[in-house]
């Protein structure tokens, strides 16, 4: 009986943490729902009121409220505090306001079909409907928000996080503006890229061919066209963003005013980075292969000069004084030491990848360097994991036998990448095919599980609890930390939704006996699984 009494507390513990991500996955359906049915887009833009324009522009106000949460998310740096305690509160009326949102959902929906079929042109929308719309879609949402909590909770919230709630507003509003400047500007930014360009490449070439009205630069056998998203504002943009939420985490260990001068650093980097890009394209088509430069290199790079310059700014920041104001030799080097090497295997598994990804071939023949420099790194810093448990369970091996079973499950019907993996292994000498497969095999089983378990188990986990994640036990559980960590895990994976539930899986072994062991032993177990599979069916595609 006491067993059953335990098991009953544990389901009414985690009764209201499911009810908030069923919460959840009603809000999104209904947000893919209106966006995929109703198109305000099709509408004329020529409006003589200002009701006909916010109508038609109604999009405008998705986008930024699903900016804003995301970036509140992000920057709010008591939210994990906050969903704690909503773990402690009871709500009881919760399904009364879900009915009620649902009833307002509805009639939210019937006005706006009506609204559409109306708002052709011809005449104004009446001012009554439209306001009758806009309540009713503020209606919605704050009777979904009462589901999910009660009010004394966001009142709290709101005097908490103002600070956040008002910088995640502007930020989104910020992004949103900044969307709409771009492509006015982004023709100025290109010529001087452009130009930029041209002296680097005409350093090399005694001759080139371009024409500055189009933006085509290269030589007489490999060009280029400078297009929008090759002037460069994407990229720092990118960066932008990154600096920003990496200067909120880490406000209390920087120092301010100093640390606003990343922002004009790592903007000019990664666009003078941008510029070198161009150039090796043209290096890269004209003298190698054309084909390279163009499927592989010139999506690739991009990607790689944003990871070179977001490390380059941690890098910075955290080594000198001028930015942290402390000495680089205090004791925080114990914890960085942790961090690095339960991030390193991972990110050097990254890099291999991308540089791989340079070559337009669906066939990764450089994977071998992937679990060279991924082997190599987890052997550097093998002292740093002693601590982490490693007990051989059984358990584990079962929940990896789990993984294994979703992810067949899963695995689409028709898969074309298969035939690729299947001809680029064809095209190698037999010596060579084996020796491929054999690092596959080692890199899936081995180096692979490692890698992303101390990065997603052994460190993600627990930084999501607190900055100081050292201190954390690793069968801490919280619900934010579980959900963040497997979603994150499973959105770097191609096949997503199996991605997610092994991460949940794998999260679930460590917890039970709080040992990163067990969820590398999951891991392992499942990725040996899907090995064999793949070599005794031929399901080549399971590897791509």
């Amino acid at each position: 009986m006491e067993l059953q009494g335990t098991s009953i507390t544990k389901i009414n513990n985690y009764a209201p943490g499911l009810r908030r991500v069923f919460l959840v996955v009603v809000l999104a359906a209904e947000v893919l729902g209106v966006t995929a049915y109703f198109d305000s887009g099709i509408l004329p833009e020529n409006h003589s009121a200002w009701t006909d324009w916010v109508f038609a522009n109604s999009a405008i106000f998705l986008r930024i409220g699903v900016a804003f949460t995301g970036l509140f998310i992000i920057l709010g740096p008591r939210l994990r505090d906050l969903s704690l305690e909503l773990q402690g509160i009871e709500h009881r009326l919760w399904w009364a306001w879900l009915l009620t949102h649902l009833l307002s959902f509805g009639a939210f929906v019937f006005l706006s079909a009506r609204l559409l079929m109306i708002s052709d042109g011809s005449y104004h929308l009446p001012t009554a409907w439209f306001f009758s719309w806009v309540t009713l879609g503020v209606a919605t949402v704050a009777f979904w928000l009462l589901a999910f909590a009660p009010a004394h909770f966001w009142g709290r919230l709101v005097r908490r996080e103002y600070i956040a709630l008002s910088v995640a507003s502007l930020a989104a509003i910020a992004a949103w503006a900044g969307g709409l400047l771009a492509q006015e500007l982004w023709r100025p930014l290109a010529e001087v890229t452009f130009q930029l360009t041209y002296r680097l490449l005409d350093s090399i070439y005694p001759s080139l061919s371009s024409e500055p009205m189009e933006l085509i630069l290269g030589t007489s056998t490999f060009q280029v066209h400078i297009a929008p998203e090759c002037s460069g504002y994407e990229g720092m943009a990118l960066v932008a963003v990154f600096i920003a939420v990496y200067l909120w985490l880490f406000r209390n260990e920087l120092r301010f005013p100093q640390a606003l001068l990343i922002f004009p650093l790592g903007i000019l980097a990664i666009y003078l980075t941008n510029v070198i890009r161009l150039a090796a394209l043209v290096l890269l088509g004209a003298h190698f292969s054309p084909e390279v430069a163009v499927k592989g290199f010139h999506s690739t790079a991009g990607w790689i000069a944003f990871t070179v310059v977001a490390v380059g700014v941690i890098a910075l920041t955290q080594r000198m004084p001028f930015f942290t104001g402390m000495n680089t030799q205090s004791p925080r080097t114990s914890k960085t030491h942790l961090a690095t090497a339960l991030l390193t295997p991972f990110f050097l598994t990254m890099a291999a990848a991308m540089i791989a990804a340079t070559f337009p071939s669906d066939f990764n023949l450089l994977y071998p360097l992937q679990v060279i420099v991924t082997a190599a790194a987890l052997g550097y810093f093998r002292r740093a994991y002693s601590d982490l448990g490693w007990d051989l369970s059984w358990q584990a091996v079962a929940i990896g036998v789990a993984v294994f079973g979703v992810w067949i499950i899963l695995e689409p019907a028709a898969d074309t990448t298969s035939s690729h993996v299947e001809a680029g292994l064809a095209e190698l000498p037999y010596w060579a095919a084996g020796m491929w497969i054999f690092f596959r095999v080692i890199g899936s089983v081995i180096t692979v599980p490692i890698a992303e378990e101390l990065a997603f188990r052994g460190y993600l986990v627990r930084k999501l609890i607190a900055r100081d994640f050292e201190n954390i036990p690793l069968n801490r559980f919280t619900w934010f930390s579980f959900l963040v960590s497997s979603v994150v895990f499973g959105l770097l994976h191609g096949r997503w939704i199996a991605g997610i539930i092994a991460g949940m899986l794998f999260a679930l072994a460590l917890y039970r006996r709080g040992q990163l062991g067990d969820a590398v032993i999951a891991h392992m177990t499942a990725n040996a699984l899907i090995a064999a599979y793949v070599l005794v069916y031929a399901k080549w595609a399971l590897w791509s």
